[in-house]
């Protein structure tokens, strides 16, 4: 199977997985020729990449985080706990506690632990799809960081709770398409107090509330609401806030399509010890998978192949199945015969961007001033 852009899906192509919707219903099979109509469908719901059969390839297999059952109740109780704040404030702290524990027993079953962003999301819906995934993110971080099981659970309860603020921000102003007024980034600005709120009348400890309020405070003290700086912004915080920006960025918001995910690496690097947390990035930055497998990428040395497999413990340096060679005039030369490069053991040779599997260099756009 290979992973591929949904914009470059054509008629004929058949699922390697099906998709699912957030009440757990096929919407879309697997082993099925696609249609066109359903590949708008597939625009639609707002997928950027699908896993696809494709003939040379089936021993690339899917490198999954989590299964789409427990993400779907991830998001089955963001949606109630939304649902439930806005209408009575009130918080159950027992099924919080459940979540986390269901979340991180996952996750530690795993032999490998790696951030991997999973692509068959299952839901479009952007704030329900980013709790999910700041949970599991940070949760990963969090283990990789050698925290104990009590600070596992409270950095993965703060991670799902981290925006629930937003359930009191107007949703013309959270879901803007345009640029917020000054006026209007106040009032975004509002959402960690307001979480805070939430938090103490429902009673959750003091961790909880310190990482959910503190989470949009920076390293430098450029952040909000009280402009904290270093060491004295709780650890937790300085967490979620690594995987929060890299989230937001990788996701299609309603302000902005998804960047791509070696940019947004490359931009939490670069505001290491700025922004974040320098120890915290550096390990973020040695478990964050950029390249899942089956995706198509561009070596240094022009060669284009798939991301067969995974080096866990170096995962920009993954095992590539080339298939192709990009000539120096631009064209595609296919190479009759399939060779493996692995990255680990060829150290002169990176990947330098990805492409569809005619070697078409995927552009993105390069625009970080989104608000976060």
């Amino acid at each position: 199977m290979i992973r591929t852009r949904v914009e470059n899906l054509k008629e004929g192509d058949v699922l390697a997985y099906p998709v699912i919707d957030e009440a757990g219903r096929v919407l879309i099979g697997a082993g099925i020729p696609l249609k066109g109509i359903v590949i708008r469908r597939l625009r639609e719901l707002g997928f950027n990449y699908v896993y696809v059969e494709a003939p040379g390839f089936e021993d690339v297999e899917r490198l999954e985080l989590i299964s789409q059952n427990t993400e779907l109740e991830i998001v089955k109780t963001s949606k109630e706990v939304f649902g439930k704040i806005k209408r009575t404030q009130e918080l159950d702290p027992q099924k919080i506690q459940h979540l986390a524990v269901t979340v991180l027993n996952e996750i530690l079953s795993k032999k490998n632990i790696a951030i991997v962003i999973d692509d068959l999301m299952v839901t479009s819906d952007y704030l329900f799809r980013h709790l999910a995934r700041t949970m599991l993110f940070s949760s990963v971080l969090g283990i990789n960081l050698g925290y104990s099981e009590n600070k596992l659970r409270e950095l993965a309860k703060a991670a799902f709770l981290h925006d629930i603020g937003f359930a009191f921000i107007d949703e013309s102003i959270r879901n803007k398409k345009r640029k917020l007024s000054p006026e209007e980034m106040e009032i975004i600005k509002q959402h960690p107090k307001l979480a805070d709120s939430i938090l103490v009348k429902n009673k959750f400890s003091s961790s909880v509330r310190k990482a959910v309020l503190q989470h949009h405070e920076r390293f430098d003290g450029s952040g909000y609401p009280a402009g904290l700086k270093g060491d004295e912004i709780f650890e937790l915080a300085r967490v979620i806030a690594v995987i929060d920006v890299f989230e937001a960025m990788t996701s299609d918001t309603p302000y902005r399509r998804a960047l791509f995910p070696g940019e947004v690496y490359e931009y939490v690097m670069s505001q290491s010890g700025r922004l974040f947390d320098p120890d915290i990035v550096k390990v973020f930055s040695k478990k964050i998978i950029i390249y899942p497998t089956g995706t198509s990428v561009i070596l240094s040395n022009n060669f284009i192949g798939v991301v067969k497999s995974i080096n866990i413990s170096y995962p920009l340096r993954p095992i590539v199945k080339v298939f192709a060679k990009m000539m120096d005039d631009g064209s595609v030369n296919y190479l009759d015969t399939d060779f493996e490069i692995d990255l680990l053991r060829t150290l002169d040779v990176v990947i330098v961007g990805s492409t569809d599997l005619s070697g078409n260099i995927i552009d993105y756009e390069r625009d970080f001033s989104a608000r976060y």
